[in-house]
């Protein structure tokens, strides 16, 4: 049988070892196809890098390539985006640096994770940073560290936005974090979220709630971001977390269904309208009240853990 996996992130590295558990044998060939450079690293420890909680790099790293490749004896693609899904045949066009070419499947599961949503007024400005990837923490470590910056406006408080406002204030940067809506932590009750905005207030951190951004210029050294209540406020850097959609473009043509927002529709299987075609991770739509859509590492491997199974006929 063979197996690829879209993504190795979180989701797509456990549902590999995990399969690669259910199927011991080498005739079953798994593989992994990875845009980035890195598999099977800490999404979650990224803030604390940028935060230097986490001084060394190397700490985001999971498990090494290593072990995948000798040890488990799963392909790692990395470097190599995949970017069409052909249900009928069972095919998976990837391209790398040499070109484009083909890969056939027995199953295939979709694990392609989720872009960052950056707010219209922010679009052109050149004080902005975002953080999804090692790339991005390295770039904004890098930049807190070489422009010396002092304030910092964090656009978004979902987890990524109060763990960049957490870092970002233990780095001694004076910290305002801007939502649009009239709580930070959306999944939780306003009762519950209110606990953790009162900490924030009581660390220093200036919240900025039921507040948009309208319009943001930039002069020199600074971004100034104009808030729907008329308030201006000056940065050294706006550092955007408000939000992601889903890295589905690839499955554009495949008859694969999805909902308005481009979310993956699955069962409680993992399993798409596609036959042998699964998904998990923030690419997926959940309908499950006591499981609400939450963009983190935890659910992705949890729902790895299912599709595996349902791949192994469990």
């Amino acid at each position: 049988m063979d197996i690829i996996i879209i993504g190795g992130s979180a989701g797509g590295c456990a549902a590999a070892a995990r399969l690669r558990r259910l199927f011991p044998s080498s005739e079953h060939h798994i593989t992994i196809v990875e845009r980035g450079d890195h598999v099977s690293y800490a999404n979650c420890g990224l803030p604390y890098y940028v935060g230097k909680v986490l001084p060394r790099r190397e700490s985001l790293f999971v498990t090494p390539r290593e072990i995948f490749e000798r040890r488990l004896g799963i392909t790692l693609l990395t470097r190599t985006e995949a970017v069409a899904v052909r249900t009928r045949a069972h095919e998976v066009d990837i391209r790398d640096a040499h070109g484009t070419r083909t890969l056939r499947y027995d199953r295939l599961l979709l694990s392609p994770g989720a872009e960052p949503i950056l707010p219209p007024p922010l679009r052109g400005l050149t004080r902005i940073a975002t953080l999804r990837s090692i790339p991005d923490a390295d770039t904004l470590r890098s930049r807190c560290d070489r422009d010396r910056i002092t304030t910092v406006a964090v656009v978004g408080g979902g987890f990524i936005g109060l763990e960049l406002a957490e870092n970002l204030l233990r780095r001694g940067m004076q910290v305002t974090l801007i939502e649009a809506a009239p709580q930070i932590l959306a999944p939780l009750d306003p009762e519950m979220a209110q606990y953790a905005a009162d900490a924030l207030a009581a660390a220093g951190v200036a919240l900025r709630l039921g507040t948009a951004i309208t319009s943001a210029t930039e002069d020199g050294a600074r971004a100034h971001l104009t808030l729907s209540n008329g308030e201006v406020v000056s940065c050294n850097l706006v550092a955007s977390a408000a939000g992601v959609r889903p890295a589905s473009a690839l499955l554009d043509g495949s008859g694969i269904a999805r909902d308005e927002r481009g979310f993956i529709r699955v069962n409680r299987r993992m399993e798409t309208s596609a036959k042998d075609v699964l998904a998990i991770g923030d690419a997926v739509t959940i309908t499950d009240v006591q499981n609400p859509r939450v963009a983190l590492a935890g659910p992705a491997a949890r729902e790895a853990r299912v599709a595996a199974a349902t791949i192994a006929g469990g």
